[in-house]
């Protein structure tokens, strides 16, 4: 049986320490919102988000252990076929979890801009847009191998896929749209914020919390460079491994980064002692997304 050795660990590494920040960031954001009484569909979001990134967790650890990350010639066949499996059930689940985070995010700045008209409307186009190309990536990592088995056993008879091409240029347009979509959100906070009645200190420190989704679409930027390994298969298991890494450094730091941004009243009190509310009669929409926030 392979075990963790090679590029593996670095596979193993990276779930393990993003699945605790993601996972414990969740904790304290239920802590939050549940006790502020703040909850909405954002949270109901992340919450359901939990599962299919736990799933991908789960298959990505299994898939290093059988031998992503090592070299096809040291498998044996018994272990490759395994590892792709898992592989497989991890990259199904990258879809399944990005969804959900990128709708949770989405609502959370719907919090924000529900006064604002044309943000509501970008808000809109960018749920609208992300959900039909994570949908289509789905569907297509469903159908690019007849039986669906074929993916990780190719002695199936009868079996075959499409051109791994297709696949490799449907996930860079998956990725592309990622990327502008993480891109837009990152800075949709700034003109939101811009003429809000608040002082300096707090408009940025809101701000950055909102903001914190670029740290996903630097993820998504690498492994844009990386998704070119999906069409080499002479030596899949060792040449995927990087690509793997980053597909779920994506979704793990924007659940992340979505978590932290609603933490703001938990890192008042733990700093100042005490938790206040934030009102604003001249700004209703805001002040309630900050009272939510801290």
């Amino acid at each position: 049986m392979a075990d963790f050795y090679q590029a593996s660990s670095s596979l193993l590494a990276c779930i393990l320490i993003l699945a605790v920040a993601g996972y414990t960031s969740l904790g304290f954001r239920l802590y939050t919102r549940i006790t502020r009484r703040a909850w909405g569909l954002d949270d109901w979001c992340m919450a359901y988000a939990a599962i299919p990134l736990m799933v991908q967790s789960i298959s990505g650890i299994l898939a290093a252990h059988f031998g992503i990350g090592q070299r096809m010639a040291g498998l044996s066949l018994s272990d490759l076929k395994n590892a792709l499996l898992w592989w497989n059930i991890f990259a199904f689940c990258y879809p399944n979890s990005m969804l959900p985070i990128k709708l949770g995010i989405s609502f959370q700045l719907y919090r924000v801009a529900v006064a604002h008209k044309p943000y509501l409307y970008t808000i809109y186009g960018i749920m609208i847009v992300s959900s039909l190309a994570l949908v289509m990536g789905f569907v297509f990592q469903l159908i690019q191998c007849k039986p669906i088995a074929f993916n990780w056993d190719e002695t199936i008879p009868g079996g075959y896929c499409l051109n791994r091409k297709l696949y490799t240029t449907i996930s860079y347009v998956v990725c592309a749209i990622n990327i502008t979509t993480d891109c837009i959100y990152a800075f949709l906070p700034i003109p939101l914020l811009w003429n809000v009645p608040i002082n300096r200190r707090k408009k940025i420190l809101v701000g950055v919390l909102l903001g914190m989704g670029a740290l996903a679409s630097s993820a998504a930027l690498i492994r844009l460079k990386y998704t070119i390994s999906l069409a080499d298969t002479t030596d899949f298991t060792f040449n995927v491994v990087t690509l793997s890494c980053w597909a779920y450094a994506e979704p793990a730091i924007g659940y992340f980064a979505a978590n932290v941004a609603t933490l703001r009243p938990l890192f008042k009190t733990v700093l100042e002692g005490r938790s206040t509310n934030t009102t604003n009669p001249s700004a209703w929409s805001m002040s309630h997304f900050l009272a939510i926030t801290g």
